[in-house]
């Protein structure tokens, strides 16, 4: 059976070679081949005075040329019909494969995409990943910094128009595209409901909705935040612009009327080229087809179907997402697909049809000229003979000039073909060749002659820049190899020149093969420039982050060999202002002069990347680390800070760099990049400018601070946070005149905390503003229920001027308390004033427009304090204890506080100095013009508890000045 199969094989492909031929000569193709190919044929169409017998004088013989001419044009219209069959099924299947390589192509770049955008929702994750309670997950992403950070995470992602954090109700905690935040819920959304009902769920992609902000196609995907104990908590919302996808499909287009979607395995389209609006978002019946690869584990599939939208007959390629519920949907017509080859079938039917007509007058001029033979033979039998090889003669020299006929209308067709052909026999002599095969090779028009060994026809492609005779002889051991095993092979041959050729080669039965070739060299070139796009930045051209990290698991798997390698991780110092005040398009060329310098200072064995906005990365490969790391740090650090001209502009920033060494400081690229990152952090800190190794002792100092950071979160949520008082005396009676706030910490392991460990801390991770507003309500509601003359100071930090400022929370504290605004006064220090002076004045007025007091806190200790004394009409100022520590020792000391107190008395501002500890000092401060003084020779900050008994211990109450 399977040597009957293998006789159909050949049968069709000599067919398929017939019918294409390509050589004008004749003498490549000979009517005799037709009948040795079928051998009945040669009988009936061969004289019946060459078989040794006589013509009858009567009829029974005048069948014989008809039932010739009969089985020829059946033969001839059975070969058209096979080869015609043969070109329709490879003209699909050429077009199927082009199809399914590019959906894996695109499927492909779809999966990087998402990881790029998972990459962003990981981070945000982890970072939550200690989140217990609503409040909690609140408290972590609202504020500015968490704001500026979503906002940089996404810089460099073009795909990803918005990261928003949302909370267990459906409203926006945070978003990076704007600020403030927008009053939006989402609790209608399907991906929304679809997490908060199912537990075990933790992803969703949604179907495409107008963005509320932008008002494009988008798809959300959700990642689900949840508590430890599975407590529903909100959402980590990443906004997909489905214009990304369809541009991208555009410049990775098929041809014309041809379309790429992107579906949900549900079967809902979420973008689509050519875009079609009225299909975005509409569920299609294609999901049938993905569930049925689905359960057959298919990751890709060819179909033949009708198209929903407008019923065109369509060959659809389908290549599921590996790591995601999505799927690539590449469509095009039938009729596209066949246009080449009804062009080829209407020069063969042509060419048949001509045949079956010059058969047909053979055959009736056969008739003709038996019958005047018969006659002939009747009336002179001695010419008879005579006469009827003169018929075979002509017979002969018309079946020749048939032959011809035919030769030329074969070589037309074969001389059309895109493809390059050539048929070698069982002798390995050449049978037939095509013009398109020699141009291939580079051979010389006519220089593949018939009956030619395979090995000189390979030699004729030697030389030039098309191939070796290293490279010429692989291919034919290649090609002898499996024809010896009898396998039909397809493999790519790379030319010197550049170019691919997709080579096929079949074996046929009794020896010999046919081979052809295809120039994919574009295809293949289109498929590399997609790779490429999703795995490399568009602005500078150096690997994204996913090529990094591919990259750095690399340098991971040889460094177990003994090798060494280093990451860099940079961080432009200034880069922001740049973009601040001279624009996003001068920061995007200061990047790329960037990128330049990157590469003139690092070798090619080294990988430079950009993994967003100004951070960049490097892999170096260093024969003597981390001496080579030291080397390169100090190299790039001099070279990125040395000035840049853009577009007209002087620019001068810099660069801090934090160090890994692959393997010592970790085995992951996860944790290689983690310790790099505390490096760098480092590298700040201590002053920008410079690099820095890492060291366990950063790690650890790290998870202590990130320790101090729940606890701190936690404290705020629990109450563990109080007030100390110190009191504010009158110089004048030595009498109470007001109380200063101090907070406290009251740890459960480490006890008394001190306002200096942890409120840096606060202001880093922006939970000042809740501290803040917390001290604010506690103080008013704790003074209301001191005697009515006694005052309560609280001191302000600079970041709660930030946003919109502390007018409402002064505001909603006294309304709480129904404390008198006149018994309030606010404490702030030089700091404030140096952010943006004509924002704070504004918020400075409208906060004595309430009727409290504001005092101007540290006195002396920054550069400009005077002119703010002419800025703003402050009630108070506190004069630091810096300037009183050597009172009464110094004259200096003594000279510059009476100096400030009797400005601000000129002024109408009353003083209070700071840090009075000693009978001496506060002897030195009564000669002079202060009004209250406050320090430990009076009290130390004391609970809330004992402001009634300080008071009765300090004497009788006075009036505050």
């Amino acid at each position: 059976m399977a040597g009957r199969e293998d006789g159909v094989r050949l049968r069709r492909d000599i067919d398929v070679l017939r019918l294409t031929g390509d050589d004008p000569q004749p003498s490549r193709w000979r009517a005799a081949d037709l009948f040795r190919i079928f051998p009945p044929i040669g009988r009936w169409l061969r004289p019946a005075s060459a078989k040794g017998t006589a013509l009858p004088a009567g009829g029974g013989t005048g069948r014989a040329p008809l039932l010739s001419a009969a089985l020829l044009g059946l033969c001839i219209a059975l070969s058209a019909a096979f080869l015609i069959a043969h070109l329709h099924e490879r003209a699909l299947a050429t077009a199927g494969r082009e199809m399914e390589r590019l959906a894996l192509v695109l499927a492909h770049q779809a999966e990087r995409t998402i990881e790029a955008v998972e990459l962003v929702q990981a981070g945000l994750l982890e970072r939550l990943k200690e989140v217990e309670t609503a409040e909690q997950y609140r408290a972590t992403m609202t504020g500015i910094e968490v704001h500026q950070d979503l906002k940089a995470r996404i810089r460099g992602l073009p795909q990803i128009d918005a990261v928003t954090a949302i909370d267990a109700d459906g409203t926006l905690l945070n978003f990076s595209r704007s600020w403030p935040i927008p009053k939006v819920n989402v609790a209608d959304r399907d991906y929304f409901k679809a997490l908060q009902a199912d537990p075990k769920l933790m992803s969703f992609i949604s179907v495409p909705v107008r963005n509320r902000g932008t008002g494009t196609w988008t798809v959300y995907i959700a990642h689900k935040v949840a508590a430890p104990d599975g407590t529903f908590l909100g959402l980590i919302l990443a906004a997909l612009d489905l214009n990304y996808f369809e541009q991208l499909y555009e410049q990775a287009g098929f041809g014309a009327e041809s379309s790429v979607t992107l579906y949900r395995q549900d079967g809902v389209q979420l973008a689509r080229y050519p875009h079609i609006e009225a299909f975005i978002g509409r569920g299609f019946l294609v999901r049938a087809e993905f569930a049925r690869m689905l359960a057959a584990g298919l990751p890709s599939a060819l179909l033949r179907r009708i198209g929903e939208a407008d019923g065109l007959d369509k060959l659809t390629a389908i290549r599921l997402l590996s790591n995601y519920p999505l799927a690539i949907n590449i469509n095009l017509p039938v009729d596209r697909a066949l246009a080449e080859w009804r062009k080829q079938t209407v020069y063969l039917l042509a060419a048949a049809f001509l045949l079956e007509l010059v058969i047909v007058g053979i055959s009736l001029q056969t008739l003709r000229q038996r019958r005047d033979q018969r006659l002939l033979v009747a009336a002179i039998t001695a010419r008879g003979q005579a006469e009827a090889e003169l018929a075979a003669a002509r017979e002969r020299e018309q079946a020749q000039e048939q032959a011809r006929i035919q030769d030329a209308r074969f070589g037309l067709a074969l001389r059309t073909m895109t493809q390059g052909v050539s048929m070698f026999d069982a002798e390995n002599r050449l049978v037939a060749v095509n013009p398109r095969y020699e141009a291939m090779f580079g051979m010389v028009p006519g220089s593949a002659v018939l009956g030619m060994h395979f090995d000189d026809v390979v030699a004729l492609s030697v030389g030039g820049a098309l191939s070796t005779p290293e490279v010429a002889e692989e291919a034919k051991k290649r090609i002898r190899a499996h024809i010896a095993r009898g396998e039909r092979v397809s493999y790519v041959r790379e030319l010197e020149d550049g170019r691919s050729l997709a080579a096929t080669v079949v074996p046929m039965a009794g020896g010999g093969w046919l081979a052809t070739y295809e120039d994919i060299t574009e295809r293949r070139q289109a498929e590399a420039q997609v790779v490429h796009m999703a795995q490399h930045d568009a602005l500078t051209g150096l690997p994204n982050r996913v090529l990094f990290r591919q990259r750095l698991e690399e340098a991971i798997a040889r460094s177990r060999r003994d090798e060494t390698f280093a990451v860099l991780c940079l961080d432009l110092d200034r880069f922001k202002a740049v973009n601040d005040t001279l624009g996003h398009p001068v920061g995007d060329l200061l990047l790329r002069a960037v990128t330049e310098r990157l590469r003139l200072h690092t070798r090619e064995t080294d990988t430079v990347a950009r993994l967003g906005g100004d951070e960049f990365a490097i892999i170096q490969a260093g024969v003597d680390q981390p001496t080579d790391a030291t080397v390169l740090s100090k190299r790039l650090v001099e070279a990125l800070s040395a000035p840049y001209k853009i577009d007209g502009h002087s620019i001068s920033i810099g660069s801090s760099i934090g160090i890994t060494i692959i393997p010592d400081d970790g085995a992951d690229a996860d944790t290689l990049l983690k310790h790099a990152d505390l490096a760098l952090y480092r590298a700040k800190t201590d002053g920008r400018g410079t690099w820095r190794f890492f060291e366990p002792e950063m790690d650890a100092r790290m998870q202590a601070r990130r320790a101090m950071e729940l606890d701190l979160r936690e404290a705020l949520e629990v109450g563990q946070f109080e007030l100390f008082y110190q009191p504010i005396m009158d110089l004048a009676s030595r009498t109470v005149c007001g109380f200063e706030a101090l907070i406290r910490w009251r740890h459960p392991v480490r006890g008394l905390v001190p306002p200096d460990a942890f409120i840096p801390l606060a202001e880093e991770i922006g939970l000042i503003m809740p501290i803040g507003e917390w001290v604010l309500r506690q103080a008013c509601i704790d003074a209301k229920n001191w005697p009515q003359a006694l005052k309560v100071s609280v001191n302000l930090s600079a970041m709660q001027f930030a946003g919109h400022g502390p007018v409402a929370a002064v505001q909603a504290a006294l309304e709480a308390s129904g404390l008198d605004p006149a018994r309030l006064e606010l404490e702030i220090t030089e700091t404030v004033m140096l952010d943006d002076t004509a924002a704070t004045l504004l918020t400075l007025g409208r906060l004595k427009a309430l009727g409290v007091s504001i005092a101007l806190d540290d006195f002396g200790t920054g550069y400009s304090s005077l002119s703010y004394l002419r800025k703003f009409p402050f009630d108070r100022v506190k004069i630091d204890k810096s300037f009183i520590a050597d009172l009464g020792h110094s004259t200096e000391s003594a000279a510059i506080v009476e100096a400030v107190t009797s400005l601000c008395e000129t002024l109408g501002m009353a003083t209070t100095v700071e840090g009075v500890e000693t009978e001496a000092q506060l002897q030195e401060l009564q000669a002079g013009s202060c009004s209250n003084v406050q320090g430990y020779l009076f009290s130390k900050p004391r609970p809330a508890s004992e402001v009634a008994r300080l008071c009765q211990a300090l004497g009788p109450l006075g009036a505050c000045a």
